[in-house]
């Protein structure tokens, strides 16, 4: 039931989510999942998504290099080189099986449109300046009546309410009713790899205050710093105050709207563990996709001799990466780095929960988007996350152990997927086998397949 599946919404607008999410708030025929036809990624929309009752039928967990894992039914199949499907029961350690090389990238974001946003969600908070004064003629009223008043307001104060917009500007700024006029931001941002980078570094970095943002450095990222408040202010025109408490550095800016942009629009989550990557980042281009990784890198992750460690308590935010990178054709291993346990800190015992890493050797991002792969020699002689080259976006690793599941749920899920029945899914990409009418079967999306078992 948890495991996750990369799709498209109605809107175009990708998603990872687990499968069984999928099945309780989409509608099948609206959406499309990922896919290879012949040995290219694409996206399809499913014929259905089954939801089955396992009965008495084992469930295994199984898991390739890298830490690739999904649970499955035994009799369910994943695919051998040449794209055959073999059942997961028949597979042994070391046979090798097909994952995306690279993904099919979702449609590419042209700008983000935070007015869009701002618009139909509670739009009385928000106020707009730089705006054209011809829409304060929609206040009718005479020279001393209320509308009259509220333009003479409006007008000596340079900001309006959302709602009297009728056309916006090039330069228009918007901010939260009641906020100084140096809050605002603009309405549209061009999508550069300022952007992406300064946004990676939130994620990895930030928190948020009352009306505020957050970052967080050691005073010794002296050039990550610099480059916040510099970002900062060129890109959203809100300068950051600079706050430093011995060995710890945090820049805050003071912008409500800025704060909307980021926990709302974004989805920023405050907390570490509940972290993912926003939506819009998988519709960036390659070049932004890239800064971004090289921001959350500097900020939750380190370089290594071999390439790059990225390291977070949450394993969404660390899955999200996976596919993030699968659509640059990269390949990582996940990792456990701190299993879950009680420690005593500063002499007070506390709770500590798993951190999780990817690894991607070879890799080095650079700050303007683009990225060097090393050497071989690097690498000391490894390949790149252990994969065996296949024609096209599909290449195959090796299992390394498959396990009876110890707690199986009530149901499991699959989908039906025409025309080469593949789809895939889990914490790391697998290409997944199609689904098929077998015993069991409780309920369908699908109308044919639902009167078929009904008769």
């Amino acid at each position: 039931p948890q495991t996750l599946i990369p799709f498209l919404d109605e809107t175009g607008r990708f998603h990872l989510e687990p499968v069984e999410t999928i099945y309780a708030t989409q509608e099948i025929s609206k959406i499309r999942i990922a896919t290879i036809i012949g040995s290219e990624a694409a996206y399809v929309t499913p014929k259905a998504l089954v939801r089955h009752s396992p009965g008495l039928k084992p469930l295994y967990w199984l898991r390739l290099r890298g830490n690739r894992r999904v649970l499955t039914t035994g009799d369910h199949s994943v695919f051998c080189p040449g794209m055959f499907p073999k059942a997961v029961e028949r597979l042994r350690p070391k046979d090798l099986v097909v994952v995306p090389k690279r993904l099919a990238a979702p449609p590419q974001l042209e700008y983000i449109d935070f007015l869009a946003y701002c618009s139909v969600n509670e739009p009385g908070r928000f106020f707009v300046r730089n705006f054209n004064r011809k829409d304060l003629t929609a206040l009718v009223g005479g020279w001393r009546s209320r509308a009259a008043r509220k333009r003479g307001n409006y007008s000596g104060r340079g900001a309006m309410p959302l709602g009297l917009l009728s056309k916006p500007t090039d330069n228009l700024r918007i901010g939260l009713c009641r906020q100084h006029r140096t809050t605002y931001m603009p309405a549209h941002l061009d999508i550069t790899p300022d952007l992406a980078r300064w946004v990676g570094l939130f994620i990895a970095e930030g928190s948020y205050g009352t009306h505020t943002s957050i970052f967080s450095f050691g005073s010794h990222e002296a050039d990550l710093i610099a480059d916040v408040l510099e970002t900062g202010q060129r890109i959203f025109g809100i300068q950051g105050r600079l706050t430093i408490r011995g060995s710890n550095t945090s820049i805050r800016f003071h912008s409500a709207s800025l704060k909307v942009f980021l926990e709302e629009f974004l989805g920023i989550s405050r907390g570490a563990r509940m972290k993912r990557i926003p939506w819009q980042v998988f519709h960036f281009s390659d070049e932004t996709k890239r800064a971004f990784l090289y921001g959350l890198t500097r900020g939750d992750g380190h370089e290594s001799g071999t390439g790059f460690v990225i390291s977070s308590g949450s394993r969404l935010l660390l899955s999200d990466v996976l596919y993030l990178c699968a659509m640059l054709g990269m390949q990582g291993n996940l990792f456990r780095q701190v299993r879950a346990s009680q420690r005593r800190i500063k002499g007070v015992w506390t709770n500590a929960s798993d951190i999780w890493g990817v690894r991607f050797h070879r890799w080095h991002f650079l700050p303007t988007g683009d990225c060097v792969l090393l050497p071989r020699s690097s690498a000391k002689g490894r390949p790149l996350a252990g994969t065996v080259g296949v024609d096209g976006d599909v290449c195959a690793v090796d299992v390394r152990t498959i396990e009876a599941a110890v707690e199986c749920p009530t149901y499991v899920y699959d989908f039906v997927v025409e025309p080469d029945q593949n789809f895939v899914g889990g914490d790391s990409p697998i290409v997944l086998h199609n689904s098929t009418i077998e015993g069991g079967m409780v309920v369908t999306d699908e109308p044919i397949l639902d009167s078929v078992l009904r008769m």
